[in-house]
């Protein structure tokens, strides 16, 4: 069989099935394990239409299609100044459970993007938007973001901000039942805040004194935008960096909600590489009776969750379980995981963002302002090998909508 193999010559003619991709040779020849390339020229005049556009290239061999080769362009949708940083799809119908994709163009400099999804006027609808898609393909997810006209949810929401980066995003609109089409409204919107730092990771907190600092904002679209500031200490954070040995497949981690807590914020992260290696890996978090009070599992190589303190305004101390399962046995493993577990406090501490004293900031295109910040209140003592951790929002004062928000994470 190898020696046939290897024995193997053939010629394939070419043709293209689609005008767009013109074949620039008449045939190609298959020879053993070797490989072959097919050249194709791509008509950008006919790749202006934003959406999915499937090429296909057919080979030939005696008349009969042996293979078919797929070219696969997506032109995105781009916002830009003259479209208001925005996109309206009005009055579309998603049919069942074959999604309406839409591929969107990051605009640089931005900071948040908005999706609004609404019932035409008049019209019933039970469409969705569960899940969008960063450019490396790594799904997000967000639950019940589903219209539902015979209760009255004629409008969902979605915000991404510290998880937004530049790229070709996509975004899925699909029916709730295979069998029914709905009508519904997409709107898109960008915001362009660059903020320095990126991420507060110092801040001036003597013994008896608020933590406080500064922080310059930038609007770097070409558009005034008026925004309402504030902020919040979430709760304390615990990383560990651990490992699965050998043929060892259970991790396990203790987790001590204090009674000012109220949950467990849960982080877990593979590298793409380690995430490869596994078949599966099961998360479990039980009660001190040990009975499970959350269960779930990896869908790609990071993990998160929230789990509520069974008992509020109690401590306890709940287990974190991590079962892998691995395509190899291997008594010489060393498969990394971080573990980040963020302590929620049942009752945040407000922190105040300010320019002279006003919460209320009119960001001007292309001028820096500097801005203050301060909490509101002393911090509690810090949990042994905890950090704190927290955000800080800009919301546009007219709508509501997130403009930008700035990771809390202080590290010592």
């Amino acid at each position: 069989m190898p020696a046939a193999q290897t024995a193997f010559t053939r010629k394939f003619e070419l043709r293209s099935k689609t005008d767009w991709c013109k074949v620039s040779q008449e045939s190609v020849y298959l020879r053993s394990a070797q490989n072959a390339y097919v050249y194709v020229d791509y008509d950008a005049s006919k790749l202006t239409e934003p959406g999915l556009h499937v090429g296909i290239v057919e080979a030939l061999h005696d008349g009969m299609v042996a293979f078919r080769l797929v070219n696969t362009i997506i032109v995105p949708h781009r916002a830009t100044l003259e479209n208001n940083f925005a996109y309206k799809f009005e009055n579309q119908t998603v049919k069942g459970w074959i999604p309406d994709r839409y591929f969107l163009a990051i605009p640089a400099g931005a900071s948040a993007m908005r999706l609004v999804l609404s019932a035409p006027e008049g019209k019933d609808s039970k469409a969705s938007i569960e899940r969008i898609f960063n450019p490396d393909g790594l799904q997000l997810r967000t639950r019940n973001n589903r219209l539902d006209t015979e209760s009255g949810k004629r409008e969902v929401s979605w915000s991404v901000t510290d998880k937004l980066v530049p790229g070709v995003w996509e975004a899925d609109v699909v029916s709730n039942h295979p069998d029914k089409d709905w009508s519904y409204n997409l709107e898109v919107r960008f915001f362009g805040l660059h903020v320095e730092p990126e991420t507060i990771t110092e801040w001036d907190a003597g013994s008896s004194d608020p933590p406080a600092g500064e922080l310059t904002v930038t609007n770097l679209f070409d558009r005034p935008l008026v925004a309402n500031t504030s902020g919040k200490i979430e709760g304390f954070r615990k990383f560990k960096a651990d490992k699965f040995k050998g043929l060892k497949d259970e991790l396990t981690c203790k987790i001590e909600l204090g009674a000012e807590y109220s949950a467990a914020r849960i982080k877990l992260e593979m590298t793409k590489e380690s995430w490869a290696e596994t078949t599966d890996l099961g998360v479990t978090v039980t009660d001190p009776s040990g009975e499970s009070i959350y269960s779930s599992a990896f869908s790609n190589n990071t993990f998160s969750a929230t789990v509520q303190n069974p008992t509020p305004g109690e401590a306890v101390t709940l287990t974190l379980k991590l079962n892998a399962g691995f395509a190899v046995s291997d008594d010489e493993r060393k498969t990394p995981i971080d573990v980040t577990v963020d302590h929620m406090l049942a009752n945040a501490i407000p922190v105040e963002v300010t320019r002279d004293g006003s919460g209320t900031v009119n960001f001007v295109p292309g001028v820096p302002i500097k801005l203050e910040f301060e909490a509101q209140d002393v911090l509690p003592a810090t949990p042994d090998g905890t950090h704190p951790v927290g955000y800080l929002v800009f919301k546009e004062k007219s709508s509501n909508e997130t403009a930008l928000q700035v990771e809390i994470n202080i590290e010592d």
